[in-house]
C-alpha cells in the first residue's frame, strides 16, 4: 500500500473521507485527521490551533472536500488569506447531516465566517428513504441499504406501481425537507455565512421522469431555482460559481507520474467492475481555482 494508512469502516464516527482515501490512494493523499471536537475524519492538513474569529470554516460535500484535487478551494483560501481553514467537506452530505452533528457548530460559530456549499437534494430523507443526511440510503420498506442513485433508479422503475403523481409527491417532499433543513442549518450559524453555489450547471433545473439522470439532474441533484430562492435570505452573502474548466481531469498516479485508474466500487459493492481513468464528476483543480478566485476577495473582509 506504499505506506499509506488505510482505515477500517467500523471506525467510530466514520465519514466518507475514509472511503475516498482508500478509493483514490493511487492518485492522492488526503491527509485525513480526526477532529478532536467532533470526532469526524476531515481532509487535512490539520489546521492546528484555532483562535476565535481568526479562521474560516467550510461546510459541504465532496466538492468542498476536494476529491482528486491537491489544492481544493479550501486550501487555496488558506494560502491566499494566511488563515487556517477547516474543511468540513463530507462526501454525499446534505444539510441534515450537519444538523445531526451538534458539535460541528462549536467550530462554525467561532470562525470569522462560514462558507456553506449548496449540497445535493438526493441526500435528504423522505417517506420512502432514510438517508441519515448522506447519499447512501436505507429503503424504509425493506431496510435495504443502497446508493441514492440506485435507490431513485429503482423508484423510477416502479412508477407503474406508484404512478407519476405519487413520484412527483415524493420528489416534492424531498425538496421541501431540503429547504427546511437548509434554513435550519443557516439559522444555527451565528457568524457571517457565505452560501456557495459550486457546480457545472445553473440552478434552473426541471426534472423529467424518464431516467434517473433526468430525474436527479447534475449536481447538486434535484436542486432548482425555486429551492435556491427559498434559502438565499438565510445567508449574508451568496457566491455563484458555475464552471467546467479542466473537466474531464486525467487521473495520474502520485507514485509513477503515469496515467492511472481508480475503482469506484472500493469499498462499495454496487459499483464493482467500473474503473475511472478520468474524473468527470468532481470539480477539477482548475474549477477549484475558479471558486477560490470568487471567494478570496469576499472572505478577505471578514478576516481583516
Amino acid at each position: 500500500m506504499n505506506g499509506q494508512k488505510m482505515f477500517s469502516y467500523n471506525s467510530d464516527k466514520w465519514t466518507p473521507g475514509m472511503a475516498y482515501q482508500e478509493r483514490d490512494h493511487e492518485i492522492i493523499d488526503y491527509e485525513l485527521y480526526q477532529d478532536k471536537k467532533t470526532g469526524l475524519w476531515l481532509r487535512g492538513p490539520e489546521p492546528g490551533r484555532l483562535e476565535r474569529g481568526r479562521y474560516i470554516a467550510c461546510v459541504g460535500g465532496a466538492q468542498t472536500f476536494g476529491c482528486f484535487s491537491e489544492n481544493p478551494f479550501t486550501r487555496l483560501l488558506q494560502q491566499a488569506l494566511d488563515v487556517p481553514v477547516v474543511n468540513f467537506g463530507i462526501g454525499g452530505a446534505g444539510p441534515s447531516f450537519f444538523l445531526q452533528n451538534e458539535k460541528v457548530f462549536g467550530i462554525l460559530n467561532e470562525a470569522a465566517c462560514t462558507i456553506v456549499q449548496v449540497m445535493s437534494g438526493r441526500s435528504e430523507s423522505n417517506s420512502v428513504f432514510d438517508t441519515g443526511g448522506l447519499a447512501y440510503v436505507t429503503r424504509r420498506s425493506d431496510g435495504r441499504r443502497l446508493g441514492a442513485r440506485k435507490a431513485y433508479q429503482d423508484l423510477l422503475r416502479q412508477k407503474i406501481i406508484f404512478g407519476r403523481k405519487e413520484l412527483k409527491r415524493i420528489i416534492t417532499e424531498t425538496r421541501d425537507n431540503w429547504v427546511q433543513n437548509y434554513r435550519s442549518l443557516l439559522e444555527k450559524i451565528d457568524v457571517p455565512v457565505v452560501l456557495f453555489w459550486f457546480a457545472m450547471r445553473e440552478p434552473d433545473f426541471r426534472e423529467r421522469y424518464l431516467h434517473v439522470s433526468t430525474l436527479l439532474g447534475k449536481f447538486p441533484h434535484l436542486v432548482n431555482g425555486e429551492m435556491m430562492e427559498a434559502i438565499k435570505d438565510g445567508a449574508d452573502e451568496y457566491v455563484h460559481c458555475v464552471t467546467d474548466r479542466g473537466n474531464p481531469q486525467r487521473l495520474i498516479s502520485r507514485f509513477t507520474g503515469k496515467p492511472a485508474k481508480v475503482d469506484p466500487g472500493r469499498p462499495r459493492k454496487d459499483l464493482k467492475g467500473r474503473h475511472w481513468s478520468h474524473n468527470f464528476y468532481y470539480p477539477s483543480p482548475e474549477m477549484h481555482e475558479d471558486a477560490a478566485g470568487l471567494l478570496v476577495p469576499l472572505c478577505k473582509k471578514f478576516v481583516a
